[in-house]
């Protein structure tokens, strides 16, 4: 049990160290490099005062509006209301959620880190809003964010979870060195507030209309292994 404490302990200690303190200047970053080294990007986490930036908020409700369909809620996007999550996720002590920069400062997408227990991190919230700088931009994203989640914490388990329709993020995450482990059958159901949500299948039944779940897993060993014959530094 010692191990899996310092999993956790050791990634709760990076994630407040990667969120900075108020009134750093600038924040922590990660660089997103290609195979030959050359950065291409810079992941920063979010912080509470990004909720206050206008274009930042318009960008993300935009992008969450045009990718609607790759998420498990669905839902009427506004400018509050991403204001208000944004707001949420900055402050969220088991959550890290990076927006993705050229090197030129222009914000072209959002990835996100979730510590959900001892020895388990699921990687989430992956959109590429904008044209990217180069080809395979999410590709090398995450492996910047699986590097340093893997220094961190050697013994960690990474998850990913998905619909199968989302072929893309599919391919990124095998690219990366993921494995499928499960398939969930999931069904609509409507919340009070108006959100369709997509949730487990309990009853038994398969409806030709429900989507599939695709649970993918991680460890150090395939990550080094991928990023090894990837070619990266």
């Amino acid at each position: 049990m010692e191990s899996l404490t310092l999993v956790m302990n050791n990634l709760r200690a990076a994630f407040e160290n990667m969120k900075g303190s108020e009134g750093d200047d600038p924040p922590p970053t990660l660089p997103v490099v290609m195979p030959n080294g050359s950065a291409v990007a810079i992941l920063r986490a979010l912080v509470p005062e990004d909720a206050d930036n206008p274009d930042l908020v318009r960008d993300l409700t935009d992008w969450r509006r045009q990718f609607m369909d790759y998420f498990l809620s669905r839902f009427s996007p506004t400018e509050v209301r991403t204001q208000n999550r944004l707001r949420e996720l900055s402050v969220d002590a088991n959550r890290i959620f990076f927006l993705i920069y050229t090197q030129d400062g222009e914000l072209v997408g959002h990835y996100a880190l979730i510590v959900h227990d001892e020895k388990t991190v699921e990687v989430d919230n992956s959109i590429l809003g904008a044209r990217p700088p180069v080809r395979g931009l999410m590709v090398h994203t995450e492996h910047a964010l699986l590097q340093w989640v893997f220094q961190n914490s050697p013994d960690a388990r990474v998850i990913a979870n998905l619909l199968q329709h989302n072929v893309t993020c599919f391919m990124m995450h095998r690219a990366t060195g993921f494995s499928l482990v499960a398939t969930t059958n999931l069904r609509e159901t409507v919340a009070d507030n108006g959100d369709r949500l997509l949730r487990p299948v309990t009853d038994g039944n398969v409806d030709e209309k429900d989507a599939c779940l695709l649970t993918l897993e991680l460890d150090s060993r395939a990550y080094w292994l991928a990023r090894n014959e990837a070619g990266y530094p």
